[in-house]
């Protein structure tokens, strides 16, 4: 009876043995499987996260390379030194991951705004103002004498008209006064201004051709008024004069 017993103990304990060694097999094959799930997965997101750097590479290459013509030149490799020591240093240095950075343009000349010199100006043309006094005849109108007015206006900045013989246009006549007008230039302009004692007159028109109803005005005394080219002057109604403004060569 005893060694029935025993020999039941042993056959038990020889299949407990058992289950537990099947057991310990069973999740050695799990962890293993596991394991290898797990540096699968962990390739697969290595393996994505390469593909996501090429392909942010790709689309910055092809940026630049539309925008300035050039290809990014190619990344320099880096390693991390290990310490000095440990386990890692008897091994090869351990690759890094080559950081992409976009090649720097070098700004050229081309790409710089280019700074046009403005053309010259075209100079102006000197401007001659002259007088030429208009005498009547039967044969018709007839130009007498002319003087040029501009030269004493750079001087002096007016041009006196009248009977005394310190004007610059001196006009014999008895009903013409000492200094009968004025004419002045500003800013390109002549102007025309009466101080005598019978009168001055412009022409409404420009003068063509003798026997033209020139539309004469009179000046109000001490008034300037502007002088057209071709613009008939009378003074006291007995002299007339011609102001003709015409371009130097």
């Amino acid at each position: 009876m005893f060694a029935i017993s025993q020999a039941t103990e042993v056959g038990i304990i020889a299949a407990t043995g058992g289950v537990n060694l099947f057991l310990a097999v069973m999740m050695l094959t799990m962890n293993k499987e596991k394991n290898k799930k797990d540096a699968l997965a962990e390739d697969k997101e290595i393996s994505q996260e390469a593909t996501q750097i090429e392909e942010k590479k790709s689309r910055k290459d092809k940026k630049l390379f539309k925008k300035t013509g050039k290809k990014a030149a190619a990344p320099k490799e880096t390693f991390d030194k290990p310490e000095e020591g440990s386990l890692e240093h008897a091994e090869a240095p351990v690759r890094k991951e080559p950081s992409y950075e976009p090649e720097k343009r070098e700004e050229t000349s081309a790409s710089k705004q280019e700074v046009f010199e403005k053309a010259p100006e075209p100079e102006e043309k000197k401007m001659t103002a002259t007088l030429s006094i208009i005498e009547r005849s039967d044969a018709g109108d007839r130009v007498k004498m002319t003087a040029k007015v501009v030269d004493a206006l750079a001087e002096k900045g007016e041009y006196k008209i009248g009977g005394r013989k310190t004007s610059d246009y001196v006009v014999s006549n008895q009903f013409i006064s000492g200094t009968h007008a004025i004419i002045s230039k500003r800013d390109g302009r002549y102007y025309i201004m009466d101080v005598s004692r019978n009168g001055t007159q412009i022409s409404a028109i420009p003068y063509r051709n003798p026997g033209q109803d020139l539309m004469m005005y009179r000046l109000e005394i001490g008034k300037e008024e502007e002088l057209l080219d071709r613009t008939v002057i009378s003074l006291a109604g007995k002299v007339e004069l011609i102001f003709m403004v015409s371009a130097e060569n």
